[in-house]
């Protein structure tokens, strides 16, 4: 499968083309190029760049992310009120259809493009090759 679209309450979609691979992680942008200057990012493989943007409500918002047949692969509501501004919405386990919320990201630019969320459980990324910002970082014991 790869015809896929967000889709918001109003009926905005931002529409988006990759063949998806299980666990990698991507980002869909409506300019790649800006987002990778502004993230330093060198390898676009990852970056998705849309084919149209729907802005989100920063009040009350339901997103839905479905495949070209419309069934609902993800989806998140939220009040813009109760997080701030600039920081991302993360998952805390993209594992569990039933286990987890969402969060504001913890990371220091308030988002963890191309990399798992910083809201995730620790036990669940202590075994990963963690990638911040396109570059592999070091995993470390706690004692």
């Amino acid at each position: 499968m790869d015809n896929f679209f967000i889709e918001d309450a109003a009926g905005n979609k931002t529409n988006f083309t990759k063949t998806l691979e299980a666990d990698i992680y991507y980002v869909v942008c409506r300019y790649s190029e800006e987002f990778m200057n502004f993230y330093s990012i060198e390898d676009s493989t990852n970056i998705i760049e849309s084919s149209g943007w729907a802005y989100l409500n920063t009040t009350i918002e339901t997103v839905w992310l479905k495949d070209v047949y419309g069934t609902v692969l993800d989806s998140l509501s939220y009040n813009g009120s109760d997080y701030e501004e600039n920081v991302s919405i993360e998952r805390t386990n993209p594992y569990s259809d039933t286990d987890f919320e969402w969060k504001m990201s913890e990371a220091e630019i308030g988002s963890t493009p191309l990399a798992p969320n910083s809201v995730m459980p620790f036990q669940q990324i202590w075994d990963w090759n963690l990638i911040q910002y396109g570059k592999k970082m070091e995993l470390f014991s706690i004692n």
